[in-house]
């Protein structure tokens, strides 16, 4: 039978009221350590539940042995409801017995309710800290309702989960670190959480409001990040979100083909339920990634005012740029991505639909060889664009040397390879191939620009490289090739 430790804050007396009124703590040991005295036993099946209202309350639960802990349900959930209210859970658990698990805010992963959580702080300036250590450990769902509140969660092991943790208003904070292989961020190991709509009923990390953070770091192999998302419409101030990955083969599988499979528009990233390693964003924010590692997948979608920072090292990874402002926004969006290593690819979309002076940016440093990028920026109204690519290495974008040929291909023109567009009018491009000391060789890349009043500029240095310039009428085009068997065609 399993042991159930439940607290629950009295109502105090009026002569105790006074005392009590500040704080009350109340700590749970399920491992029958206090039972024991000052031996220490290691026990399973424990629950854990607590209640308690009021303002300054602390809880603490421990829970250890070989698993099937839970602390949380959606029947009996922990909840503190108040203000400036302190809560810490820590399961340590050896999985001998094949597959015995650890859980937090534990209940039926179809659930869709937004009432439903097994761990709920409601109230300002809360803190929820849960540290699981072992494997097949989930926290399943956390919800902060109330502003300055924080969330900590660190997992250490293989197998473990963070199904859902959703904070709403303003000045709330969410870190998430997960040591070890195979672990996930939003979804069940088994399945998802049915997703009707794009809000927190789905599974992910979710904060609504603004001058929110999130921070997510992965140190280990083929773990997932599914649904990360930051919401700051109608708020004065933004968001800002970072994810660290350390590691190989992260994310998801793969895109499918070149660019991040279109430009970041695969259609894993819009069918419900299927989103993978997307880190969404709207209003605005500001995202900072950074990818040591192999094979990694990653995407992430941006809607108004915002700002990226990438940085990857490593080879054969994956990154799916979206950027979107809307109509009659007057916005800034800015993306920076630095990649050190070889056969990475890189799909980035910007795009406005607005009528007002939006403008975005693009500033792409690669130092590598056999990479693959691909960047479009549409403009409408009176938007403008500018973006810069920086490269040092060869045979980028080259897909085997089976593209363009003499005179770049007589101006042949298509999406492939090296694709760099820019719509609209007023827009600049420029593009520096190889350095001093750094020749650069066989690298393509084919620009094109409609519309009027735009400019290109291009610095190749190296041999066999080819570029195709096409422009609408009323532009510009400068380049200089210095090397062996360079060749560019150039239509306006």
């Amino acid at each position: 039978m399993p042991r159930t430790a439940t607290a629950v804050r009295p109502m105090p007396s009026p002569a105790k009221e006074k005392i009590m009124k500040k704080s009350l703590k109340a700590t749970l040991l399920s491992a029958s350590i206090l039972a024991l005295g000052a031996s220490i036993a290691f026990a399973d099946d424990n629950d854990a539940f607590t209640l308690q209202s009021g303002q300054d309350n602390t809880a603490l639960i421990l829970q250890s042995g070989v698993g099937s802990n839970v602390a949380g349900s959606s029947d009996h959930a922990i909840t503190q409801d108040g203000d400036d209210n302190t809560l810490r859970i820590e399961q340590i658990a050896d999985d001998i017995r094949g597959g015995r698990q650890n859980f937090v805010g534990a209940g039926s992963v179809d659930a869709v309710d937004n009432d439903y959580a097994g761990f709920l702080q409601q109230g300002d300036d809360n803190t929820a800290t849960i540290r699981q250590d072992g494997d097949r450990n989930r926290v399943f769902q956390l919800k902060q309702i109330g502003n300055d509140n924080g969330a900590t969660v660190s997992q250490t092991g293989s197998f473990n989960g963070v199904t859902s943790i959703s904070q709403s208003s303003d000045g709330n904070s969410v870190s998430v670190t997960q040591t070890g292989s195979q672990n996930l961020v939003g979804r069940s190991q088994y399945r998802a959480l049915p997703r009707s709509s794009q809000n927190e009923t789905e599974s992910g990390i979710y904060q609504n409001g603004g001058n929110n953070t999130l921070t997510i770091s992965t140190v280990g192999d083929r773990n997932r990040t599914y649904v990360a998302a930051q919401n700051s419409t109608g708020f004065a101030a933004g968001n800002q979100a970072s994810l660290e990955i350390l590691g190989s083969d992260n994310g998801q599988t793969g895109f499918g083909t070149g660019f991040a499979a279109g430009l970041g528009m695969d259609s894993r990233f819009v069918v419900a339920g299927l989103e993978r390693s997307v880190v969404r964003q709207t209003g605005s924010n500001g995202l900072d990634v950074t990818i040591n590692g192999n094979d990694n997948a990653y995407g992430f979608i941006q809607t108004g005012t915002a700002g990226l920072t990438a940085s990857v090292r490593g080879s054969d990874n994956q990154l799916a740029v979206g950027q979107n402002i809307g109509i009659g926004q007057a916005l800034r969006d800015d993306a920076i991505v630095t990649i050190t290593g070889s056969g990475n690819d890189v799909g980035l979309n910007q795009t406005t639909n607005s009528g007002a002076s939006a403008r975005v940016s693009a500033d792409i440093d690669i130092d590598g060889s056999n990479n693959r990028l691909g960047i479009t920026q549409t403009q409408n109204g009176n938007a403008t664009s500018s973006l810069v690519v920086s490269l040092v290495g060869s045979g980028n974008n080259a897909t085997s040397l089976g593209g363009f040929t003499g005179d770049a291909g007589s101006i042949f023109f298509n999406r492939t390879p090296g694709y760099l567009e820019q719509g609209g009018s007023n827009n600049t491009m420029e593009l520096k191939v190889g350095a001093v000391g750094s020749p650069s060789d066989n690298n393509l890349f084919s620009m094109r620009q409609s519309s009027s009043n735009n400019t290109i500029n291009g610095t190749i240095m190296g041999s066999n490289n080819q570029a195709v310039v096409s422009q609408s009428g009323g532009d510009m085009a400068t380049f200089t090739q210095n090397g062996s068997f360079n060749n560019i065609g150039v239509r306006q």
